[in-house]
């Protein structure tokens, strides 16, 4: 990791654990809620950022166990939601993880105020005819502009200056991640480049899993979260988790984590957990 985050005042201490869960949904938005209680509490909000892929599914699926037990007091409307990262596509697009969290999730948690939901700002995305060639070139442009943005959003949220952005670092109360079976997490991708960048927000226009355009947070500033939830299910996973887990067991401080999501668990300042079904665990020795 090239840049080591700055840490707040407010951590209580680092903790990894691993958990097999038999209901991923349910037990990842139990732990929310406490989480989110234990914000609000201490300072008015719950300020989360969350990830794409299969996560607004669980999400809701065990939110909505949780409203059909009569068990749910999650103050939704003290919710402030980022994205992890994002697709540089329009927000109506099937490739848009805003589309699939607020399809997904918000569908069900309707106390969540549309104005308190961060997205890209989509707008910047101009293109004109046909020509892929050009099309591609203006998109890179483009995709650093959403960044930018979206770095400013953040900013903003957390009361930042623009100039004190390299001296301090927002720290989310909780992001959620999910993982690929490579161990690539947000667009944080194995021996990428943007695994050593110093920005908060970072921007990638050759990504190994299409679409090829996308902004994500980066390391310094996802490790310097209170919490972070790892949502892992599936057999694609079990190599990654066996892998990421040993060495996090291991005493020798000369094995290091190379898998991104192995990284964020190392580099975390604050709390890291990983949910995992019964197949993700599989191979694993926790």
């Amino acid at each position: 990791m090239a840049a080591e985050a700055k840490q707040d005042d407010n951590y209580k201490g680092k903790n990894v654990k691993f958990e097999v869960s038999k209901n991923v949904g349910l037990d990842t938005i139990l732990l929310t809620q406490k989480l989110s209680e234990e914000a609000i509490k201490d300072h008015g909000s719950f300020r989360i950022a969350v990830s794409g892929g299969s996560f607004s599914k669980n999400f809701a699926k065990g939110l909505e166990e949780l409203i059909k037990s009569e068990k749910n007091n999650i103050d939704f409307s003290k919710w402030k939601v980022f994205l992890a990262d994002e697709r540089c596509v329009d927000l109506e697009n099937d490739d848009s993880n805003y589309k699939g969290f607020k399809g997904k999730f918000m569908e069900k948690a309707k106390d969540i105020k549309l104005e308190n939901v961060f997205p890209i700002n989509s707008k910047l995305i101009k293109l004109d005819g046909d020509d892929e060639a050009k099309n591609n070139e203006k998109m890179c442009v483009i995709t650093e502009e959403i960044c930018d943005s979206y770095l400013k959003d953040i900013l903003a949220e957390f009361n930042i200056d623009e100039n004190n952005k390299d001296n301090i670092i927002p720290s989310f109360d909780c992001i959620y991640l999910g993982m690929g079976g490579d161990g690539h997490t947000a667009s944080l991708f194995p021996d990428h480049q943007l695994l050593n960048s110093k920005k908060l927000v970072d921007f990638i226009t050759n990504s190994p899993k299409p679409p090829p355009f996308r902004i994500t947070l980066t390391l310094p500033l996802i490790c310097n979260a209170k919490n972070i939830i790892f949502v892992v299910t599936g057999k694609a996973k079990q190599d990654a988790i066996k892998q990421i887990s040993e060495i996090n067991n291991n005493n020798d401080d000369n094995k290091k984590q190379t898998l991104p999501s192995g990284m964020v668990t190392e580099y975390a300042k604050g709390n890291v957990v990983w949910i995992l079904d019964d197949d993700a665990a599989a191979t694993a020795k926790l």
